[in-house]
């Protein structure tokens, strides 16, 4: 059993890449890196990324993008890239896990397939926080993709927390494992 795609959206700051690179410690076949900068800043250093050898990544692919498109815009992007997925996890950039994390998370999604997304952690209100999440396909095909009008990022969590309260999917608020994150509002463990 591997994990599908685990899909990073970037602007700047590709030294917390590194940190998560580092700290993936289960089989994954797809790392994608989507490179929302737009003006070449931080291009170089991202394809650098690809030559990476990792025992637990198969594959690391970076997509340069002309412009941001904005995080809503670069998870659809993954998951139209990646559409027979039968799920994606998405981080932010400057996330690391710790030790069982993904392995937990891929076993909840294959143990339970009446689960259609999973949260590192339950967020501000315990309704799950977009920072580290896995959505599944038939999510994705019940509640449609991220509203790209949310730009470049911003409030395209609230409006999936919204559409999932409309149409309620059965989800794990919170794994058991922590994870940390760094440049986000909120500097936490979770855990």
């Amino acid at each position: 059993m591997s994990i599908p795609v685990i899909s990073a959206a970037i602007v700047n700051e590709p030294y917390w890449l590194y940190r998560l690179i580092a700290s993936i410690d289960y089989p994954l076949d797809n790392l994608v890196i989507i490179n929302n900068n737009g003006r070449g800043e931080i291009s170089q250093e991202l394809d650098n990324m690809t030559k990476i050898t990792h025992k637990f990544i198969k594959k690391i692919a970076v997509c340069h993008l002309p412009a941001n498109i904005g995080l809503a815009g670069a998870w659809n992007l993954t998951i139209k890239c990646y559409m027979k997925s039968p799920y994606w996890i998405f981080v932010n950039h400057d996330i690391s896990f710790s030790l069982g994390l993904l392995k937990e998370m891929a076993e909840a999604a294959e143990k339970n397939a009446d689960v259609g997304i999973i949260f590192g952690h339950g967020g501000d209100f315990g309704d799950g926080s977009y920072d580290v999440f896995l959505i599944k396909d038939w999510v994705i095909q019940s509640h449609g993709l991220f509203d790209e009008n949310f730009y470049p990022a911003y409030c395209e969590d609230m409006d999936y927390i919204m559409r999932l309260k409309g149409r309620p999917v059965k989800a794990i608020k919170q794994v058991g494992k922590p994870y940390f994150h760094v440049l986000g509002t909120n500097y936490y463990e979770t855990g």
